[in-house]
This record gives C-alpha cells, sequence and structure tokens, in this order.
C-alpha cells in the first residue's frame, strides 16, 4: 500500500428484473433501482430518527430536532453516474430521469424548507410503480408470479443440500 493510498470498497450495481421488464431498457432500471436503494436508505434514516426521539423521551431528554425525509432523496445527476459506474452520459442520465418523471414513476421537489433552495430531490411514486407493474403482469420488486414467470425446468432441478427436490 502506498503512503497516500486509502483503501475503499468494491461498489455493486444491479438492476432489478422487475424494473428492466416494466421499462424494456437497462438504464432506466438501473435508474429505478439506485432511487429505490436511495429511498430505503433514506426511509432507514427516518426509522432510526423516530426510535431516537422515541428514546429521548422515555428518557426526558430534548428530542433530535432533524426533519423526516418521507422517503424523499437529494441525487445530483453527476453522482448518480458516479454510483452506476458511469454507465452513460450525463446528459443521458438526465435524459432518463426526466422520462422516468413522464412516466410519474418517480417524483421530484424543490427543498421544502429552503425556499430559494433550486437542489432537486426524488423519491419513487410507489402507488403509479405498483400499478403499473400490476398491469404489466409483475410484482413488486422482490417478488414474482410463478404463473406469469415460472422457474425455467433446468433451474427447478437444482437442490441445495439439506433441501427436498420439489416438482
Amino acid at each position: 500500500m502506498h503512503k497516500n493510498e486509502e483503501l475503499r470498497a468494491f461498489v455493486n450495481v444491479t438492476v432489478k428484473e422487475e424494473y428492466f421488464r416494466l421499462t424494456n431498457d437497462f438504464y432506466h432500471a438501473l435508474v429505478l433501482t439506485q432511487f429505490d436503494s436511495c429511498q430505503q436508505l433514506a426511509m432507514q434514516i427516518d426509522r432510526s430518527l423516530e426510535q431516537e426521539n422515541a428514546r429521548s423521551e422515555k428518557h426526558d431528554q430534548d428530542p433530535v430536532f432533524i426533519s423526516l425525509t418521507e422517503g424523499w432523496f437529494y441525487k445530483p445527476i453527476g453522482e448518480l453516474r458516479q454510483e452506476l459506474l458511469h454507465p452513460c452520459s450525463t446528459k443521458k442520465l438526465s435524459l432518463i430521469v426526466t422520462q422516468l418523471l413522464e412516466k410519474e414513476w418517480i417524483e421530484t421537489r424543490r427543498h421544502p424548507g429552503r425556499k430559494f433552495d433550486t437542489t432537486k430531490q426524488y423519491r419513487l411514486n410507489f402507488p403509479k410503480l405498483r400499478e403499473d407493474l400490476f398491469n404489466a403482469g409483475l410484482s413488486f420488486p422482490g417478488w414474482v408470479s410463478s404463473v406469469l414467470y415460472p422457474i425455467p425446468a433446468h433451474l427447478t432441478a437444482i437442490v441445495m443440500p439439506g433441501q427436498k427436490e420439489v416438482r
């Protein structure tokens, strides 16, 4: 290791199959998946703040005065591009975000607490995504209909140690 070298973790980039099947486009699915991860993190932070406030209240301490995100997050296009390992140009990513906004799969707003702040915040529009996924015969991310998308036969024969074969 060099004198000024710092270690960093490898970046993992994933695409949720549901988003790919919905959009029929790798890049759109990639951005939806990344926004999904960002929103889940924002919601985790909200839960942590709520727990901390409950703990403070229980011990007669002042609560943490940080407003909850309600799933909203800030994500500059340049940062998004870095997180996705530079799959395309910043201009193309901006176009993809605009197209996702037009499809109403993501929402945007300005920072609610800062009147003159033009920074955009984003979050997934879960009701619209859920509806469009359902209309496309898909389940919400992480769940799949075995009727519409059966497991290929060559994969059903794989049995892990300790499991019984199911056919």
